[in-house]
C-alpha cells in the first residue's frame, strides 16, 4: 500500500491550513482565498466554503471553487508552482478539486475523532506499504 499526501486530519491540522496559520506564510493568496466570504463568516472558513461550493448560485459556486483550489494549489508546496496554479482557472477542475476537499474537510474525514486512523492501525498493520508525498 502506498499513502501518498498523507493529511491525518486532525481538526488542528485543518485549522491551521484553512483557517489561521499558513495564513502568515502566503498573506498574498490568504487575502484571495478570504475574498469570497463575509466578514461575519470568517471563523469557521471551511464551513463557510462548504455552504457556498453546494449553492445554487452558480457564479457564486465557480468563485469559490476557484479561490479554494487556488488557495491549496498555491499553498501545498514549499514553492508556489504557477502550473498547479493554472489549473484553478478551468472551471470543471476547479470545482471538483474543491468540492472533494471542502466535503471531506466539512465532514471531518467521516472519522469519528482526530486520531482514528491510528486508532485502528492494526486493521492493516500486516499490509507492507510506504508513506510518500
Amino acid at each position: 500500500m502506498i499513502l501518498r499526501g498523507i493529511f491525518t486530519l486532525r481538526s488542528s491540522e485543518i485549522r491551521w491550513f484553512y483557517q489561521e496559520g499558513a495564513s502568515n506564510i502566503f498573506p498574498e493568496y490568504w487575502d484571495e482565498y478570504l475574498a469570497p466570504i463575509p466578514e461575519n463568516e470568517r471563523d469557521d472558513l471551511v464551513t463557510a466554503y462548504y455552504k457556498r461550493l453546494t449553492s445554487d448560485d452558480e457564479a457564486l459556486v465557480l468563485r469559490c471553487a476557484k479561490q479554494w483550489s487556488k488557495w491549496e494549489c498555491a499553498t501545498s508546496k514549499l514553492f508556489v508552482d504557477p502550473e498547479m496554479i493554472a489549473k484553478t482557472e478551468k472551471y470543471t477542475w476547479a470545482l471538483a478539486f474543491a468540492k472533494i476537499e471542502a466535503h471531506y474537510f466539512f465532514n471531518k474525514g467521516f472519522f469519528d475523532n482526530d486520531t482514528w486512523i491510528l486508532d485502528n492501525i492494526d486493521v492493516i498493520k500486516h499490509i507492507p506499504g510506504i508513506f510518500g508525498f
